[in-house]
C-alpha cells in the first residue's frame, strides 16, 4: 500500500472517530458513510449530545441497528446499543431480534 493510500485511509478512520466538524471534509466510501451516519445518530456533536438522534421511529431504529450490525464487530455493537439505551432511551431496541452477520 502506498503512502498516499495509507494517508487517505487514516484520514477516513479519523473522520469516523472525530466527525466532520472536527476533521473537515474527508471523502468517505459507501460503507464508511453508513458507519458515519450510525455513529452520528448516537454520538452526534462534540459535546456528546445527539444532533438528530434516532427519534422514536421504529424504522429508523431498525435501520440504525441493521447498519451497526452489518458494518461493525459485535463487541462494538454491544457498546453502541448500551449507549443508545442510556443516552437516548431506546428501549424499543430490546424488541428487535438479533441477526448475526
Amino acid at each position: 500500500m502506498a503512502n498516499d493510500e495509507r494517508s487517505a485511509e487514516a484520514a477516513q478512520r479519523w473522520r469516523l472517530v472525530l466527525g466532520q466538524d472536527a476533521t473537515g471534509p474527508v471523502p468517505l466510501n459507501v460503507e464508511d458513510t453508513a458507519i458515519d451516519g450510525a455513529l452520528d445518530a448516537l454520538y452526534g456533536t462534540p459535546d456528546g449530545s445527539p444532533k438528530g438522534g434516532l427519534g422514536a421511529s421504529a424504522p429508523r431504529v431498525a435501520r440504525w441497528l441493521g447498519d451497526i450490525r452489518e458494518y461493525l464487530p459485535s463487541s462494538v455493537v454491544q457498546v453502541m446499543q448500551k449507549d443508545a439505551l442510556e443516552r437516548l432511551g431506546l428501549w424499543e431496541m430490546l424488541c428487535e431480534p438479533y441477526r448475526a452477520a
